[in-house]
């Protein structure tokens, strides 16, 4: 599996928070070269509260990733991150 420039792939060890999930979204605006988007994201990150990332973040990715699985190659391919969040 290949990773963007810039991202760390995912470690085996337990993760009790999401931090990688900003940096997923981050390269994913990038790619596609979504500058606006980007620059509001990275204005959003600045202010967001670190209690309310806490607790509604992993659900949030959670979501948006059931969303995302509309075939049996992408459930491969992200069926890891449902185990980055909830170990």
């Amino acid at each position: 599996m290949s990773y963007s420039p810039g991202l760390a792939p995912p470690s085996s060890a337990p993760l009790t928070h999401p931090s990688y999930w900003d940096q997923a979204l981050k390269a994913f605006l990038v790619h596609l070269g979504l500058t606006q988007a980007l620059r509001g994201f990275e204005l959003d990150m600045v202010v967001m509260n670190s209690d309310w990332e806490h607790s509604q973040v992993p659900g949030a990715v959670e979501n948006l990733i059931k969303d995302l699985l509309v075939n049996d190659r992408l459930q491969l391919g992200l069926r890891f991150v449902l185990t980055y969040f909830h170990g």
